[in-house]
């Protein structure tokens, strides 16, 4: 009888426990949507940490520069409409991307050395990849242009 009553006890004590060690987590990230809205496709912006990668990256699309620059180890994207956009950095190579509706595309801004006359400097440059490792942290961001 004794030994019903102390596991009792203990049962009880490790109900009552439960909730308030619960209220120790951490909330979860709140994760991107897993897909862009009907009318639109979404278009992915990685820049992945690099051990180079120091410094912010300019992104435009179709000539329209972001008033925000993308930084190192961060994620974003865009919901766009069906279309054929052109995205760049600072660097001279371009990267065009269809998208269509439901479409999902991904793009990693990639540290690459580049030459500017007599001289040379690191700088991104956007190229498209199968699928960053992570999208959970992707953040929307507004199109820049749209």
């Amino acid at each position: 009888m004794d030994r019903i009553r102390i596991a009792a006890a203990l049962l009880g004590a490790a109900l009552v426990s439960a909730p308030a060690l619960a209220q120790d987590a951490p909330p979860p990230a709140v994760a991107a949507p897993a897909v862009a809205p009907a009318t639109t496709g979404r278009v992915y912006i990685a820049y992945p940490q690099d051990p180079r990668a120091t410094f912010p990256s300019q992104l435009s699309l179709n000539g329209a520069w972001s008033s925000n620059s993308v930084a190192p180890g961060s994620c974003e994207y865009f919901d766009l409409p069906p279309g054929s956009y052109k995205l760049a950095t600072l660097s001279t190579t371009k990267l065009d991307v269809d998208v269509a509706l439901g479409d999902a595309k991904y793009v990693e801004l990639q540290i690459r050395k580049e030459s500017f006359g007599d001289q040379r400097r690191d700088t991104t440059t956007p190229k498209l990849v199968d699928k960053p490792a992570d999208t959970s942290t992707c953040q929307h961001a507004d199109a820049p242009g749209l």
